[in-house]
């Protein structure tokens, strides 16, 4: 293969790979724009998210405990952010039957605390440090970026996969490593 064809395949790769970069999206916070609305791959996880709290819900692994479910809830509920109440993010915490040190987040501000954890908590601020570190995984929109992340990698990777197929040896060492 010549140098110039060998530069042309480089130079559209890294056109390609700067393309692929840009598409890279930073989302505004819940609150930061006026109305806040899901774009369509986002609009799919939180549905994603809806079927399996329900079969989480259904399952016999939440806490059934009315008094501490709505303590923990009132905790969340006065750390709402006032620029994202009414934004069409709400906050609800269940509590699981789990012994591990744990707690996630959906992207729909649905939050599950495992018993694990709160059996170690002294204090209701560390539970309200807990709830707010979920919180802001949902109002930052972490997991649609996490997602999209995933996606432009791949893109890149794939791109990188057909740029380095020309070169043998090289490019199939290129491949083990990318």
């Amino acid at each position: 293969m010549g140098k110039r064809l060998l530069r042309k395949r480089l130079a559209g790769f890294f056109v390609l790979l700067g393309i692929t970069a840009c598409t890279i999206t930073s989302l505004p916070p819940v609150g930061e724009e006026a109305f806040f609305q899901l774009q369509e791959d986002e609009r799919r996880l939180w549905n994603r998210s809806k079927e399996e709290q329900k079969r989480l819900n259904r399952s016999d692994h939440i806490y059934e405990s009315p008094i501490l479910t709505a303590y923990v809830n009132e905790i969340a509920r006065r750390l709402i952010p006032e620029d994202v109440q009414g934004k069409g993010l709400s906050f609800q915490i269940q509590i699981i039957k789990n012994p591990l040190l744990n707690a996630f987040a959906y992207p729909n501000g649905v939050i599950y605390v495992h018993t694990g954890i709160l059996s170690k908590m002294e204090n209701e601020a560390q539970l309200a440090i807990l709830l707010g570190h979920e919180m802001t995984h949902a109002t930052h929109r972490h997991t649609i970026q996490h997602y999209r992340g995933i996606k432009n990698t791949t893109a890149v990777l794939a791109a990188l996969q057909v740029a380095v197929m020309p070169f043998g040896i090289f490019g199939s060492i290129a491949n083990i490593l990318g």
